[in-house]
Order: C-alpha cells, then structure tokens, then sequence
C-alpha cells in the first residue's frame, strides 16, 4: 500500500510539522541544525500570522497561544479524536447569569486554554500571591446585561470551572489596550488550588498518555551538520515523529513514579496544603521578562525536568540547572506560570524542594558571580551541550533536591552523564 505523502509537502499542517521536525533534531543533539531549523520555524508560523513576522520582540504569551492553537486546528484537520493540545491545555467553565430583579438565569459555556488574571492591590507590607490573583478573577460581579424576561438591565455573574485542565497556564494581564507592563510585586506559591472555584460535576483531565520514545544515539557519522537528506527521506522521519502521537498508551506507573503525591506545609501560605484532591496544582514551569516595556527587553525561562528531579534555567542558548532560595515574590518579572495537576496516589508522602529564579539572572550576572571560576569554565557554562548544575557564590542558599543533587561549593557539576 502507497504511503501518504508528508502533509507538509501538500501545505498541510506546516507548523506541526515543524514542531515534529525540530523535535527530531533535538533528539539527535544536532545543535547547529537546531538553530537553523528555528528560523525556518519562524518563517513558517510568520505565514500562519503575519503579526509575527520580522525580527521585532514579540509577547511570549500571544506567541505561545497562537502557536498552541494553530497545532491544534492542524491536529484536528488530520484526525477527530484525540488531541494532546486540548487534551493537556484546554479547560471550561460555566458562567450563570442571574437577573438581580426577577432572578432569571441563563448559564454560558466558556473554553480556553490560558487563564488570565489581574493583579490584586497590595494591601499592607504584604505582597499579594497568584491564588490571591486567581481568587480576585473567580469573584462574583454584577455586569450591565439586559434580562430577556423582566427587561432590567443589570444581572450577577458567578463562574465555576466545569473541566479541569491537566495544565494550568496562567497569565498576569497587561493593562488596557496599551499592553503596559504590570511592576506589581507578585507572590508566586508553590501549590495552586482550584478547589473552592470547581462546579459540583466537575469533569477530571482525560487518562494521561504517553508514547516511549526509542531514545537516539549519536554516531561516528553524526555531526552538528545534518547530512544530506532528499525529501522522501525527510518525509519518511517525520511521519515516524506524526504516528508516535497517535500510537500512546496509558502512563499511570509513570505519572506515579515521578510525580509522587505532595504532603508538605506550604511556608508562603503559612498553613497545610491539602493535595488530596484532583483540583491542585504544582509550579512546572515560569516565562519571566525583564524590561522596561511589553516590546523591549529580554524573557528567559525555568522549567522543571520531570525526569532529572531539577529546575533548569533557559537563557537564550544558555541552560543552566539551579536550586536558589525562592524569594517571597517576584519584583514585576512573571508574564505567565505553568501547573501541572498532582494526581492523587497512594504512594508515601514526598517532599520536594520548588526552586524559584531571582531577579536580574541573566547569563551575563551568572559569569560576573562566578567571578574566579570564570575563565576555567565559561566555554562549559555557556557552550557545554548538556545541563550543568551551577553551585558557586551566586548569593542565594541551595535547597535539597529530592534526588539529593549536590556538588561542592564554588563548583560547577557535569550531569550530562548522570
């Protein structure tokens, strides 16, 4: 039977297809290709939305919404069932208009896959928190909306999420029309509950699943330029990459051999985190910017590996594993969050230490800090093409990681080959 052709090659799913192809070549450690590759991305999603075109600094969240909506409509053009970006991202909630004279009330049904929040006013020394953030957008309001039944002109608005997403991606909102970056001081928690704000028939995330990669080793052959390849060949790797999205199964032993449940105090909250339920959230992944204004400055981002147990830092084509103290906020700096829900087990509790990067850490302040260690070791820091755990005088305490990484103090630790 004759294969379908590639969809990229029939203008289909261009940026899916993109996305499968870059995977691959991070797969294969081809960092040179990688780089190249990114442009060819960018040219590619330019064409999706022209907004993006050129070179100008563009907001990390409106990239990465339009990029998870594109892939999405593209996976539902090749097939019906399920998708891994509504399956993942995706939530509903249930807003109940009530008139406030004749108490008619209509309900509406709202999807996304961003939650956006404003900023509560700092009340006393206090900074507030994102539950506080998330508290003060799940408030009941009162909105001008005329009542099909009595006519009067004003109604009460409560919401109540209805689906849960399996991860929770929230946005600090920009001010007005003009996109003003918000200096506000933010408290960022370790745990996120959406507890009290769930309707009573809640529907839970879909069964996690999960493909086993067959991981790539690199050759005598392999090199940071991609071999010559012709398009059947192309085709033929990226249509393995396709498949392997749709050939899953469930990950149940795995989600609980590494996202064990949670039984700790939360310090910030200053009171016991209840992660029984299926409506908690833990902290897997911070975009921060650092600027003066929304088109101007520089975003960098931590995101937490799964599998080594550890926060890794990513500064352009820097990466960098790190386990400061967390600050008690974050001076101006968070754009959006990411929660992944902890599921319930009935594993033994599990304390895990949640790293939060300070302010001002750019790779550039990481040389400056340390200081003698500099020369010996900056082509490692900032060319090495694994992660690398820094542990030198960064002014910050270190906390235990759950697997128990440590390396000397003023070192610099290899753990591409852990």
């Amino acid at each position: 039977m004759q294969q379908n052709p590639c969809p990229v090659e029939n203008g289909q799913c261009r940026t899916l297809c993109g996305i499968a192809k870059l995977m691959v070549l991070r797969q294969k450690a081809l960092s040179k290709s990688v780089s190249s590759h990114l442009n060819d991305l960018r040219d590619v999603f330019a064409d999706v939305d022209p907004a993006f075109r050129g070179t100008e600094m563009q907001d990390a969240n409106e990239f990465l919404l339009r990029l998870l909506d594109t892939m999405k409509d593209e996976i539902d053009e090749r097939r019906s069932t399920d998708n891994p970006v509504r399956d993942n991202f995706q939530y509903q909630t249930v807003e109940s208009y009530k008139c406030t004279k004749c108490h008619e009330t209509v309900l509406k049904c709202q999807e996304n896959i961003s939650w956006f929040v404003s900023v509560p006013r700092r009340q006393g020394t206090e900074a507030p928190t994102l539950q506080d953030a998330l508290q003060l957008s799940m408030q009941p309001d009162r909105r001008e909306l005329l009542c099909h039944r009595c006519h009067h002109g004003e109604c009460r608005v409560t919401t109540k999420i209805s689906q849960l997403p399996r991860i929770n991606l929230n946005r600090c909102v920009f001010l007005g029309e003009e996109s003003k970056k918000i200096r506000a001081n933010v408290g960022i928690p370790k745990f996120l509950s959406l507890k009290e704000f769930v309707a009573d028939d809640v529907t839970r995330p879909p069964e996690w699943m999960c493909t086993k990669p067959s991981l790539y080793v690199p050759d005598a052959a392999d090199s940071d330029s991609e071999p010559r390849r012709n398009r059947e060949d192309k085709g033929r790797e990226l249509r393995v990459v396709m498949r392997s999205l749709e050939e899953r199964e469930p990950a149940d032993a795995l989600e609980q051999v590494h996202l064990p449940e949670f039984s700790v105090e939360d310090n910030q909250l200053l009171c016991p985190v209840d992660l029984v339920g299926d409506s908690t959230y833990r902290l897997v992944g911070v975009i921060s910017h650092y600027g003066g204004t929304a088109h101007s400055g520089h975003y960098v981002s931590d995101v937490y590996s799964v599998g080594r147990g550890m926060w890794l830092h990513y500064d352009d084509h820097y990466q960098a594993a790190v386990i400061p103290q967390p600050p008690a906020d974050c001076a101006g700096c968070l754009l959006e969050s990411l929660w992944l829900r902890v599921k319930p087990s009935t594993g033994p509790p599990f304390k895990l230490a949640v790293v939060y990067r300070p302010p001002r850490r750019t790779a550039a302040a990481l040389q400056a800090d340390i200081g003698e260690l500099e020369l010996q070791y900056q082509r490692v820091v900032l060319q090495h093409s694994g992660p690398v755990l820094i542990m030198g005088d960064l002014n910050c305490n270190l906390l235990d990681t759950a697997e128990g990484c440590a390396a000397p103090r003023g070192e610099i630790a290899d753990l591409s080959r852990t």
